[in-house]
């Protein structure tokens, strides 16, 4: 049986506190089990204590998993409160088909400038032995008729079955697509999307909104996130309202223009967005400012870089035009 050694690389996803008293914290990564037979399923679970207003990152298991552990089940981050202090984890369940030693590493996590180390975890897939010496004896028997099943049928026009789900896979995927553009809202062509998103963004600001109050800020965010999707969609033509965060990042990364330092501004408020409006978390009023300048510089930042395009296209024309 040989040996492999697997990395465990972790995504790191980043929650935003304000610190307001000490706690002592901690991150441990753990298994069910140090030892399995093939195939046998087992739990990992990462675990992080910290003061319930620190800033952390916090890493996901079930992303990047090496190659032989699989991915069974994913549980959503689960968060629980205790004297002051707040749990952050996330259980998982896990199995392999690949004989070897797998070694989960030590991965990292930050409370604040802190930085917290998990011990490395090795894991041990073993095949299943058979001993034939043991095996019993039997006399042979008589041939027994088997009905036909659906799996026979299967076996017999898997090639027809295949090529019909190919074509429902095809004719859904049109019918979805002309869903989404029928359904899609299109601007008047008297409102270009810059000045739309201008006056989407100062209506939100303008708006009353309790951010104590779970349910509103996670509205809030949902109309500002639509917002810096919509304006993508109409001004640059990218299909993005449907899209996660990765594929909304993915997709705008191609931009020519766009440098490193904006990408890396809008991952952090995507990311936070997604945090707000999906785990619940806690809203500070300086950083709701911060990210309706982020959106409105996005949009500013955009519309500069188009203009100049287009005068830049003017004046090569004019001078073709000239000669």
């Amino acid at each position: 049986m040989g040996s492999f050694f697997r990395v465990f690389a972790p995504l790191y996803v980043v929650l935003f506190f304000v610190p307001v008293q000490a706690q002592e914290n901690s991150l441990r990564v753990s298994l069910d089990t140090n030892r399995i037979r093939i195939g046998e399923q087992f739990g990992a679970q990462v675990r992080f204590v910290f003061s319930e207003e620190a800033e952390i990152t916090f890493p996901l298991m079930d992303s990047l998993l090496p190659e032989g552990i699989l991915l069974v089940k994913s549980n959503g981050l689960d968060t629980t409160f205790a004297d002051g202090a707040k749990t952050v984890s996330q259980h998982i369940i896990l199995t392999s088909f690949d004989p070897g030693v797998y070694l989960f590493p030590s991965i990292k996590g930050y409370v604040g400038s802190d930085m917290l180390y998990t011990n490395p975890i090795s894991l041990m897939v073993d095949l299943v032995e058979v001993d034939t010496t043991k095996q019993k004896m039997y006399g042979i028997v008589s041939n027994i008729e088997v009905p036909y099943t659906f799996l026979d049928f299967m076996e017999a026009y898997y090639i027809h079955m295949l090529l019909a789900l190919i074509l429902v896979g095809l004719v859904w995927e049109l019918v979805r697509r002309y869903l989404r553009s029928s359904q899609r809202v299109h601007l008047p062509p008297s409102i270009p999307p810059y000045r739309w998103a201008m006056e989407e963004i100062d209506k939100l600001e303008q708006s009353n909104c309790d951010f104590s109050d779970g349910l509103q800020a996670k509205l809030f965010y949902a109309n500002l996130t639509d917002i810096f999707r919509g304006y993508i969609e109409r001004e640059l033509s990218i299909s993005v309202m449907e899209d996660t965060s990765s594929e909304l990042l993915i997709s705008i990364r191609g931009l020519p223009f766009l440098d490193r330092k904006v990408l890396h501004i809008l991952e952090d408020f995507t990311f936070r967005s997604d945090l707000i409006k999906f785990a619940k978390q806690a809203v500070v009023n300086h950083q709701v400012v911060e990210d309706i300048d982020i959106v409105r510089d996005f949009v500013d930042y955009v519309n500069s870089h188009l203009e100049a395009h287009k005068l830049q296209e003017e004046i090569v024309e004019k001078n073709e035009t000239s000669n």
